[in-house]
């Protein structure tokens, strides 16, 4: 699977959220517990428009 210009790094994600609270698109963002029962954000590429507000959060 290829990553486009924005993307998550799983192991560096602590699950706060910051990213989904500022992105414009609802469904670019999907939270979801790991398999170590850690919260994580995955990044839909498909609906992210590549704004950065999530960088800059």
């Amino acid at each position: 699977m290829s990553k486009g210009r924005i993307f998550t790094i799983e192991e560096k994600c602590t699950g706060c959220n910051k990213c989904i609270a500022v992105c414009p698109v609802d469904c670019a963002n999907h939270a979801y517990h790991a398999a170590d029962g850690s919260r994580k954000v995955k990044l839909d590429d498909e609906y992210c428009i590549h704004c950065g507000a999530c960088m800059e959060a």
